[in-house]
């Protein structure tokens, strides 16, 4: 959904009005197919006025929120997340990281052989 925002305003910044349409067409069915999923929220953040509320929400573990069990963990500070990945999974984020990995050897192992 991120993309074809992204490709919405591109095509508003260059004046492509008429495609405009389309891409929010699209949306739409996306939004209508996949709505439940969208709205599901992938994170939630609460604050707490004291120490001693904290330490106990975090002994706590995990909670169930509507039939589904939620990991209690500290949140990182607020500078360090980057809100657009929320959204990637962590199966996601270990294959774009495998995939990295091996061009980058790919291109070892081409630069180590034209060297010797």
């Amino acid at each position: 959904m991120l993309k074809r925002l992204a490709k919405r305003a591109t095509l508003l910044k260059s004046g492509k009005f008429e495609k405009v349409a389309e891409v929010e067409a699209e949306m739409t069915r996306i939004k209508n197919e996949n709505f439940l999923t969208l709205i599901t929220p992938v994170t939630l953040f609460v604050t707490f006025e004291t120490e001693e509320a904290t330490i106990a929400a975090l002994k706590l573990g995990e909670i169930e929120l509507e039939d589904r069990k939620i990991p209690i963990e500290s949140a990182p500070d607020p500078e360090n997340i980057i809100w657009e990945n929320r959204e990637i999974s962590s199966g996601s984020s270990t294959l774009r990281w495998w995939i990295i990995f091996l061009v980058m050897s790919v291109i070892s192992i081409v630069i180590f052989t034209c060297f010797v």
